[in-house]
């Protein structure tokens, strides 16, 4: 799954309210709320099972639907780093 992500673009709004826990889809760049909202996360990864993963823009962690589990890669630097920038105004990661 972490071989298939492409270079993050610009967060881009997708659910028609976000309250809460934003979650951004590393495969097609969408942003969802969470699963404890409105689950539009979840109900996006059950219509597309290879959109796997999420970067949550909270706490830039990545949870894994598959795995049912947070994952840590390498891999997945630029992605953090992106939301980072787009968070904070900052390129690099405290």
């Amino acid at each position: 799954l972490l071989k298939k992500l492409l270079h993050l673009p610009h967060t881009r709004i997708n659910c028609v309210t976000i309250i809460g826990k934003q979650l951004w889809r590393l495969h097609c760049f969408q942003v969802h709320c969470g699963r404890y909202v409105h689950g539009h996360a979840v109900a996006h990864h059950l219509a597309e099972p290879t959109h796997a993963m999420s970067l949550s823009l909270a706490d830039l962690s990545v949870w894994c639907y598959p795995c049912e589990a947070y994952v840590h890669n390498e891999v997945l630097i630029p992605a953090k780093s992106a939301a980072h920038l787009s968070k904070f105004g900052e390129t690099s990661l405290q």
